[in-house]
């Protein structure tokens, strides 16, 4: 994951990889709507520049962008699992508190002795209703 700022907008892309043949075109290398990136092959970035200036243009291009909020001020809090595997990250609206968006990215060593082992599930917050409060 890359975080970023500068814009003043929030932002995040689908998970990216460089391309070879295009340095301009990234591969999108899952466009999967869950916000939930088990093992993905490929860099999330997280634009956050929500931090209290006027808002300006977004800088990604809308195919690649998964997620973008303009005229808001927020923040992004990243909770990290204790082994180092897993990033909760959750983006706060200023005004009320209420969770904007939220995505996981799990990074796993693959054992290929083993297929029987489950896939660990996405760490599971409350995302709050429009208009709810939190303390």
């Amino acid at each position: 994951m890359v975080l970023q700022a500068h814009a003043h907008t929030y932002e995040r892309t689908y998970p990216l990889r460089f391309n070879v043949e295009d340095s301009k075109d990234p591969i999108i290398t899952n466009k999967d709507l869950s916000n939930y990136y088990y093992n993905t092959d490929g860099l999330v970035i997280a634009t956050i520049g929500t931090g209290g200036a006027t808002s300006t243009v977004s800088h990604t291009d809308s195919e690649y962008r998964a997620v973008v909020y303009k005229d808001l001020f927020g923040f992004l809090n990243v909770d990290v699992s204790s082994d180092g595997t897993t990033l909760v990250c959750t983006f706060y609206e200023n005004n009320g508190g209420q969770i904007k968006d939220q995505f996981t990215i799990t990074k796993l060593e693959v054992v290929e002795d083993n297929d029987d082992l489950p896939l660990p599930s996405p760490i599971d917050l409350p995302v709050q209703e429009e208009g709810e409060k939190t303390d």
